[in-house]
């Protein structure tokens, strides 16, 4: 026919796959509103249902009305095949068989819900309603073995039927974000371990000064329990005084300095303050935390020096002690250094003493 063209969008949406009846000459889709279809023989249908013909064999699986659906899916969408389903069920398997494999690789019959997930799973779906929209991540076990992490979205609708519920759902393979987030929780843990393992009190704050982690070290060290320092600003908590009493401003604070001029501190002669209100000399240090440059807040370790002072205190009384009996030494080699030399003298003038009182002859 001179003057064709493959015919257009609006076209294909209202004529794609279906042809005018033969018999009738009707341009409409008819509704095929059976279940069943008769063969011209076994041969027939047992071709049929090895898909070794093409044709129609039970509603659930093809039907006339859905092949003109999909046909027209196809051409709309310029595919080589398009696939419809008569329930959501039907749909979710599809998705499954696709993502485990395809023929006689898949058994119906094999759970590939992991087995602990599975209580989960037919809790999941037993709780559906019609209006529900709801998502869960569970795991499924390849025919290789391997586990794949799923996020299925599911909604739910009431069917035709009372009592009927109608399942439609999408599925999505999130192994690889699965597998991050466990490698990231694993690394947080480890951090975690680390800041649990050492005496010494770290805590962090940000740009406010404000708690945003401490390990038990600190707590057991100031008196408090975690959520009572979170969110709190710790100047005001721990650090509001100087060691007579006097107020401690905040914006002369080595601590909240390290957060604003970028440049870390260590300090140890100042005290901080216990929950009990008694305080305590400490020895602290303010690094700021800077991610690509910007600075988001500040890491403090503190430790409590209380008892190396105490050893301090008592080695400077120890070398006084130690310097006054070097002192005495010295006073008693000098006293008995003159001693000698005036019992030497002294012998001197008690012999020319004696000599004079002698009856000498004349």
């Amino acid at each position: 026919m001179s003057g064709y063209s493959d015919p257009g969008f609006d076209t294909l949406a209202l004529h794609a796959g279906a042809a005018p009846d033969p018999a009738t000459g009707a341009r409409a889709v008819p509704i095929h509103l059976t279940t069943s279809f008769v063969f011209e023989s076994s041969d027939q249908a047992a071709a049929l249902f090895n898909l070794e013909r093409a044709g129609h064999v039970y509603s659930r699986i093809s039907n006339p009305t859905n092949a003109v659906l999909e046909q027209r899916i196809s051409a709309l969408e310029g595919g080589i095949g398009a696939i419809t389903t008569a329930s959501g069920q039907a749909a979710l398997h599809l998705s499954i068989a696709t993502l485990m494999g395809a023929g006689s690789h898949i058994v119906a019959r094999l759970p590939v819900v992991h087995p602990d997930d599975r209580v989960e799973v037919m809790a999941y779906l037993f709780s559906l309603t019609p209006g529900d929209r709801k998502n869960i991540e569970f795991r499924m076990t390849t025919k290789e073995g391997n586990i794949r992490w799923i996020a299925e979205t599911s909604v739910c609708t009431a069917g035709v039927n009372d009592g009927e519920l109608i399942l439609f759902g999408s599925a999505t393979d999130i192994t690889e974000r699965k597998l991050a987030e466990d490698e990231l929780k694993e690394s947080r843990d480890h951090i975690s371990r680390l800041l649990e393992a050492t005496d010494q009190g770290i805590y962090g704050i940000d740009m406010n000064g404000d708690c945003t982690f401490m390990n038990k070290a600190g707590l057991d060290n100031l008196g408090y329990r975690l959520d009572e320092c979170i969110g709190q600003n710790m100047h005001s908590l721990i650090h509001h005084s100087y060691t007579d009493g006097r107020p401690y401003p905040e914006e002369i604070c080595p601590i909240s300095l390290a957060k604003l001029t970028g440049e870390g501190c260590r300090i140890s002669s100042e005290v901080l303050w216990r929950k009990d209100g008694s305080s305590f000399p400490a020895e602290y240090s303010s690094y700021p935390i800077k991610v690509n440059g910007n600075i988001l807040g500040a890491v403090v370790t503190m430790t409590d020096i209380t008892h190396r002072l105490q050893i301090e205190e008592e080695k400077v009384k120890l070398e006084k002690q130690l310097l006054q009996s070097q002192k005495m030494e010295s006073v008693g080699r000098l006293a008995g250094g003159i001693a000698h030399d005036f019992n030497n003298i002294l012998a001197m003038s008690l012999g020319y003493a004696e000599l004079s009182l002698l009856d000498l002859p004349v």
